[in-house]
């Protein structure tokens, strides 16, 4: 962010349940948990987050500017002041409920906004974007909703990559640190995917602006493509999310969403990094009365050819990694004009493949991907229309194995959501989604369409509100009614109680249906759904103030019941195809605790822990597998401390020991990683840069995230950042 823009940032959010007053100022100091605080709303107030930034050359202040808020029937709102942090302003406001917005400063015409408060206790977010000091246009407000997908009986994590005080490089990063979630592969070595709650990666739904990243071949959402610095935010939920988001969201849906253009900013970063990384990002973004616009450009490329053990061998000496270069490029451009919103992206990704430690057949084979997006969305009032497209390329060459593969792949989908209002409190929604698959190593050309639609209601009584919510499904012949319940209940003393008990499904990829490479691989034609049968929840949250420290704690239970889940396994003449089995049973606890100063964002520290048990097994009875890949135990802690322009970060990491196959004979075992990261901005005047140095893997600690093939140890990297 140039210096030239002073931005006021208002984190405002009061939650309260029917006759209980509002949460007090100090649940709205940390932006990176602003998702989940809303989430857990109640009652006859909404909370409602003012991020308001206003900037001109030269403005050391925000006195001339004029605010104030009114409802429809021209009541003056209260805007309470924050004593400790000009600028920052609480209001209590009424669910679905009109009001006016006017804002002024001298020089510009005064703006005027109406909007409608939702029912639940989202963000409302107000953003008024930089004024030319020499042509000055209208000033510009819009206001935003939040995603509601974080409601307050699921469990929430969530980031504003823009506020955090170290930038993350990759989302893996963060992802690692969170409760119940285990991060399997690289982005630095190779794909990267998540699993939640003992679920495979392609039970967690990733959704970028509602678009999936899931691949139609694999199901799974390769993370090491995304673009951190064209992220605003990301909210991961964890349970089953069908009835809001259909297929694949089984025990997981991850939310990103695009950073919005707000202002003139410019802002990038050059880094390099240990094995040949080098990379970098830029952002720019500029607002005039036409609308707002943004473009994100972001590269990187390695060798990774770091030393590891190759335990094949006797002795286990040192070898270099070979064939495990890879190189990525993303570019985005997103524009606001009123109500209408566009974004358009395209990734492409490539990288060799190498085989496991040990073998050479794979040495010269390597992946491509390409990946194209359009997604064009409108809000009026209640009702919201997403319409999207996109375009997937595949190749995959071998290498001395015969057998070049070429896929492409089209995607497309139209999002209708609506919500009634008044006392009825129904949120309705629609979609259409298409997709269509092609290739050398396809059996035939595949084509699909999936409809759905969603119903969901709110009902509150005193301190506990009730949520329940349906959706129908269909494709093929397949259908799918995915229920939900949710129970979230104030408890007085800063404490929230959760309970949710669901259904979910995921319908078989078109490459589980049709994939036939030349390779001991097969398809299955006649594979089913996989249906959560049970997907249940307990949980307790807990928020509190002692002095200026605030102190934040949550423990959750989860229990899922998945039928005819799909497993690719090998058969007896070692030709692998997917499978429906008969069942899996996954059950875990998980727990969390935050403490952070609740004073400046000049200083301050934050101290977290995240800690979650698995246990997941495939069949009945007596006659019980584990699930591949899956730790029992994993388990973060994290510091931060930032002061006078130099921030510290440190992280330690524990991932337990995993079986490597559904039998249980073989299994890797756990491992710790240390992370620290440093970051001071330069006495440069008016440009704000800032230098970050990181060492991950501090310890050296050699280890595998999938058996036999190795992951970097020790690795540097420096970067010089552009804020």
């Amino acid at each position: 962010m140039t210096s030239c823009r002073q931005a006021l940032v208002i984190l405002g959010m009061l939650a309260a349940s029917a006759g209980a007053p509002p949460r007090p100022a100090y649940a709205q100091t940390d932006p990176a948990a602003g998702a989940d605080r809303a989430a857990s709303g109640t009652g006859d107030t909404v909370a409602i987050a003012f991020h308001l930034a206003v900037s001109s050359a030269g403005r050391e202040s925000l006195q001339d500017l004029q605010i104030s808020l009114r409802d429809l029937a021209g009541s003056q709102i209260e805007l309470r002041p924050d004593p400790a942090e000009p600028g920052v302003f609480d209001a209590v406001l009424r669910a679905e409920t009109g009001y006016s917005l006017q804002v002024g400063a001298a020089g510009h015409l005064d703006r005027e906004i109406e909007f409608v408060t939702p029912a639940t206790g989202r963000i409302a977010q107000v953003v008024v974007l930089e004024v030319d000091p020499i042509v000055l246009p209208e000033l510009d407000a819009v206001v935003q909703w939040e995603d509601e997908a974080g409601s307050g009986d699921r469990a929430v994590s969530a980031v504003r990559f823009t506020d955090a005080p170290i930038a993350w490089t990759h989302l893996g990063e963060w992802l690692s640190t969170q409760p119940g979630v285990s991060v399997r592969g690289s982005a630095v070595s190779g794909g990267q995917t998540v699993s939640v709650r003992g679920s495979r990666p392609e039970g967690v739904l990733v959704l970028l602006d509602g678009h999936p990243l899931n691949d139609p071949m694999t199901g799974s959402a390769d993370l090491s493509g995304v673009n951190v610095a064209s992220l605003e935010s990301a909210t991961l939920v964890r349970g089953a999310g069908s009835t809001r988001h259909g297929s694949g969201a089984l025990a997981g849906v991850l939310l990103l969403r695009t950073r919005q253009p707000q202002g003139s900013v410019a802002s990038g970063a050059v880094r390099v990094s240990s094995f040949g990384g080098v990379g970098g990002e830029v952002y720019l973004s500029r607002s005039g009365s036409a609308g707002r616009a943004a473009l994100s450009i972001a590269w990187e490329e390695a060798r990774n050819d770091f030393e590891y053990e190759n335990r094949v061998l006797p002795g286990a000496p040192l070898e270099t990694r070979t064939n495990a270069d890879g190189s990525r490029l993303s570019a985005a451009v997103a524009a606001v004009r009123g109500p209408v919103q566009l974004d358009v992206r395209y990734d492409a990704v490539e990288r060799g493949s190498p085989g496991p430690m040990g073998s050479a057949v794979f040495d010269q084979a390597r992946w491509s991907n390409r990946r194209a997006k359009l997604t064009a969305g409108f809000q009026g009032g209640s009702t919201s229309v997403s319409v999207r497209g996109g375009w997937l390329g595949t190749r995959w060459d071998p290498g001395v194995v015969s057998g070049d593969a070429r896929r492409d792949g089209i995607d497309g989908a139209v999002v209708v959501d609506g919500r009634t209002g008044g006392s009825l409190d129904l949120l309705v929604g629609g979609r259409l989604s298409y997709e269509a698959l092609h290739g050398d190593d396809m059996s035939e050309s595949a084509t699909r369409a999936v409809i759905g639609s969603s119903v969901a209601r709110s009902f509150e009584y005193g301190s506990l509100r009730v949520d329940p919510a349906l959706s129908v499904d269909g494709t093929e012949g397949h259908w799918a009614v995915s229920p939900k319940i949710g129970l979230t209940m104030e408890a007085g003393a800063g404490l929230t109680m959760r309970a949710r008990v669901g259904q979910a499904f995921r319908l078989p990829t078109l490459g589980d249906l049709y994939f036939a490479p030349a390779l001991r691989i097969r398809a299955n034609p006649d594979l089913v759904p996989e249906r959560v049968v049970l997907d249940s929840e307990l949980g307790l949250r807990g928020r509190w103030l002692p002095g200026q420290v605030e102190l934040e704690a949550d423990v959750g239970a989860w229990y899922r019941v998945t039928n005819d889940p799909i497993v690719w396994l090998a058969s007896a003449a070692a030709v692998w195809s997917p499978r429906n089995l008969d069942r899996l049973v996954s059950t875990g606890l998980e727990a969390s605790f935050r403490a952070s100063t609740a004073g400046s964002r000049s200083a301050g520290w934050r101290i977290s822990a995240a800690a979650a048990f698995d246990r997941s097994r495939l069949g009945f009875g007596d006659n019980q597998n584990p699930m591949p890949y899956r730790p029992g135990t994993t388990g973060s802690v994290g510091l931060e401390r930032w002061s006078r322009g130099l921030t510290a970060r440190t992280s330690l990491r524990w991932t337990g020991s995993r079986t490597t196959s559904v039998a249980g004979t073989r299994t890797l075992p756990g491992f710790l990683l240390f992370d620290v990261a440093l970051a001071h901005a330069l006495p440069t005047g008016s440009v704000p840069l800032e230098i970050e140095g990181r060492i991950d893997n501090l310890f050296d600690r050699r280890y595998e995230l999938v058996e036999l093939y190795p992951e970097p140890g020790r690795r540097f990297s420096l970067t010089l950042r552009l804020r």
